[in-house]
């Protein structure tokens, strides 16, 4: 979602009058409005804070941690929260003062007596005390409270300490490590900021704000909501939720969950038309199997074809209470190729995928420094049990766990001398496999044009493709042109972040006094691009031909993409922790016409890879490619000109530089 999408204001809807008001100008994020106890102001979080951060691998920046708290006094003589203090002060002005104010609540009462920063417990006179607001430029009277910034997820206020929740850095996959969320307060009186808990996924504070309920994990405390509280023994109470049962009607559970998941729909779905199906009658129809459901796989089934009726992707369902409660078994794998020695039945190392041992997602086991094992060796036992065909290797390789250390007995040939190795296997090979693929499609880019043409491999548009393509994009920036492989590309919501990379222009250069030459902007390729897609580019693995094409970057090669690209937020929760999914977005284009969605995009070179062709070594569609950017190399080079002469040293203006 772009920065532009995501502005948003507040705003305040007055029950008597149905009048709204907006509160901001939209410039700003404005979220979680929170009214003080003692009815004087509204607290909000806004990202306010322009904190920015250098990327370690080009000129460009991110915002992080740009979140604040901050107040408004609802009457237009309300006193600042932040005025300054002083030990004989007052509370400042009465913000009832005066007359002709505009009134959101005005009920009658006693006004709460309190001394100059004195803390109200809530009581019922508070409840029912006036509360005038002023709405005339609120926002003009907000101020900040004094906190760090920092990503702030919930705010409640109690007595005279606002709450806060912090959350780390947020990455494309998962949180920055070295950091915690957290859970804070800020005293209104000394004005000082205090942590009550780390590690906090959620809390709920009581209504007088001496105890708090803090979730981390499957885990409930209560604490004393004071500074440190989670370091005192004493506050801590762990909740014993062992013990606890509920009594579950398993149809009954069904039925509510079939009406919320079409309910869901019918609410959520970006189309009120519902793509032209009458959604009640859906509904009626489909209710009448609810009684026959016999399992909770059924109800997912019958779930799943509701929502088919939509014809639209992005429609899954899954999960639930399906009784799996079964171990979570893990391979373990060393990352290679068997092969059988016919004559003796043992096994042969056929490949070693190097992987990457730098990165631990790519840790290759028996590519390990010291092990001094080939392609080509044996594998005579594993742990101990001696492995011969029939027997499988993996057989014995399910007895280890992928963290514990597998003896390996090896040996050049089937009946050589037997060495002793310890290697630790890994849980999945598709990162080794994939890495080896890439190497080698980029390996014959290289060869077939001389070095001139760069690859770029995503497998999806989630962590995994943005990590790859920063590894692979930066380090070819010197190529004259560009093949971007988007096949098998399941999708994700990353695809705006390289298709930015790729439209950068090529704008002016520098040189310095050594002749070392750079360009403006710093990470550009400046020279012709193509991309690749197959049926198998999917949801934002659509999105990126889609834009690639749109944006002038250059043409496509291969097979029409899936077509799937009306886009979910995430799952939605049912009943029992099962999940429906949701299309809330549709693109369309300048014309005002649907796109991609139940076709898919369509390339410019329709080529299929053949089955015999790819066993024999050859990619078609990526041979095609590289023959297309020589061709756009050779009619139209790309535009890198020398320094000019260092005299005249300036642009001819006709004024003459005078010595000084």
């Amino acid at each position: 979602m772009s920065a532009a999408n995501r502005r948003r204001d507040l705003y305040l809807y007055e029950l008597a009058t149905g009048r709204t008001t907006r509160l901001g100008n939209g410039g700003e994020v404005d979220y979680a409005p929170t009214w003080s106890p003692d009815g004087k102001y509204l607290y909000f979080v806004s990202n306010r804070h322009e904190t920015t951060l250098m990327s370690d691998l080009e000129f460009d920046f991110a915002a992080v941690k740009t979140s604040g708290i901050y107040a408004i006094p609802l009457a237009a003589g309300g006193v600042s929260p932040m005025a300054p203090q002083s030990d004989e002060a007052d509370s400042g002005p009465d913000p009832d003062a005066g007359k002709g104010a505009a009134q959101a609540v005005a009920a009658t009462g006693r006004k709460p007596k309190t001394k100059p920063n004195e803390t109200a417990a809530p009581d019922k006179t508070a409840l029912i005390a006036p509360i005038r607001i002023d709405l005339a430029d609120m926002m003009a009277r907000a101020v900040a409270l004094p906190i760090d910034p920092s990503n702030i997820a919930a705010i409640d206020a109690r007595g005279k300490r606002v709450f806060y929740l912090t959350q780390p850095i947020n990455m494309v996959d998962g949180t920055l490590k070295g950091e915690k969320s957290a859970l804070h307060f800020l005293d209104l009186e000394t004005r000082k900021t205090e942590t009550v808990a780390e590690d906090v996924d959620a809390y709920s504070l009581s209504l007088d704000g001496e105890k708090v309920l803090i979730q981390h994990d499957k885990d409930f405390t209560v604490l004393d909501a004071k500074k440190d509280a989670a370091k005192d023994d004493e506050s801590k109470k762990k909740l014993d939720l062992d013990h606890m049962r509920m009594l579950v009607d398993p149809k009954a559970e069904w039925a509510e969950m079939y009406d919320n998941a079409w309910r869901l729909a019918r609410d959520m779905f970006f189309s009120k038309a519902m793509n032209g199906q009458d959604w009640q009658a859906v509904h009626d129809n489909y209710a009448k199997l609810v009684p026959l459901l016999g399992s909770r796989e059924d109800l997912n089934y019958l779930i799943g074809q509701v929502q088919g009726e939509i014809g639209n992707s992005h429609t899954y369902v899954g999960g639930g209470d399906d009784g799996d409660t079964g171990p979570d078994v893990k391979p373990a794998l060393l990352g290679v190729d068997w092969a059988v020695d016919p004559a003796s039945g043992r096994y042969r190392l056929a490949t070693i995928y190097p992987g990457d041992n730098t990165r631990d997602d790519y840790r290759s086991p028996l590519a390990q420094p010291g092990l001094a094992v080939k392609a080509g060796d044996y594998v005579l036992a594993i742990n101990g049990s001696e492995l011969k065909s029939p027997t499988d290797p993996d057989s014995l390789l399910q007895l280890a766990d992928p963290g514990t250390p597998v003896d390996l007995v090896v040996a050049d040939t089937p009946s050589g001398v037997r060495r002793h190795i310890l290697v630790k296997p890994i849980a999945k090979e598709l990162p080794l496999r994939e890495a080896a693929w890439i190497a080698q499609n980029r390996a014959v880019v290289d060869k077939l044009s001389g070095g001139r043409v760069g690859y770029v491999y995503m497998s999806d548009m989630e962590a995994l493709g943005l990590q790859q393509f920063m590894r692979q994009f930066y380090s070819q920036l010197s190529k004259q042109a560009l093949i971007m492989d988007d096949r098998w590309n399941g999708g994700g919501f990353i695809a705006p972040y390289a298709l930015e990379r790729l439209r950068r222009v090529l704008a002016t250069l520098d040189v310095n006094r050594e002749g070392g030459v750079t360009t403006e902007p710093n990470e550009v390729l400046n020279g012709p691009k193509v991309a690749l897609l197959n049926h198998w580019s999917a949801s934002d693995g659509d999105i990126f031909p889609d834009l690639f094409k749109r944006y002038g970057l250059g043409p496509l090669v291969g097979t029409r993409s899936w077509g799937g690209v009306r886009g979910i937020r995430g799952n939605w929760q049912l009943l029992d922790g099962g999940y429906i999914t949701i299309p809330e977005e549709a693109p369309y284009d300048l014309d005002g016409k649907w796109i991609v969605e139940n076709h898919g995009v369509d390339p410019d070179v329709v080529l299929e890879n053949e089955p015999a062709e790819l066993l024999a070594g050859h990619d078609r569609q990526l041979e095609t490619a590289v023959s297309m950017m020589l061709k756009a190399i050779t009619d139209h080079p790309p535009v890198r000109p020398a320094p000019p002469p260092l005299l005249p040293a300036y642009p001819a203006s006709g004024i003459v530089p005078q010595p000084r």
